[in-house]
């Protein structure tokens, strides 16, 4: 979970995951590494890369940990093919489908959701390429 800072802003709770080392050598595109968990986005990136730094992981997730956990105390290797769709240097401008909606009832904020939905695009493909790269390196353990 995260903890409150005296000034009420949240901070990672520091529950790192890391995958089987076996998957370390995925693909040239995909990177793996350990994740430290979140219960909010961090749209910030100065909030992601202390994360990152503090706990030394290659990125924040929310969704992941609840199966690498179970996975860990089960003794199963696993991996999370997640696509990022803010990179630690870049902040998270839209966090919900109301937000989005909002950019899209004013003009003047157009620019920002053709942003996002770029970033978005490349998130989508990058996730396919991680499951292909998976896919085929299934085919050979088979």
């Amino acid at each position: 979970g995260l903890r409150r800072k005296r000034h009420g802003r949240r901070r990672p709770s520091g529950e790192r995951h890391r995958p089987a080392a076996s998957f370390f050598s995925l693909s040239d595109t995909a990177f793996v590494g350990p994740f430290v968990t979140v219960e909010k986005a961090l749209p910030d990136p100065k909030a992601k890369a202390w994360a990152g730094n503090r706990f030394g992981a290659i990125a924040v997730d929310m969704e992941s940990a609840a199966v690498a956990q179970a996975a860990d105390q089960a003794g199963v290797a696993w991996v999370a093919v997640r696509a990022i769709l803010d990179p630690m240097e870049t902040p998270l401008v839209i966090r919900s489908r109301a937000q989005a909606l909002r950019c899209l009832a004013v003009p003047r904020r157009w620019k920002e959701f053709s942003g996002f939905l770029q970033m978005v695009r490349t998130a989508s493909r990058s996730l396919a390429g991680g499951l292909h790269c998976l896919i085929e390196r299934r085919k050979r353990w088979i």
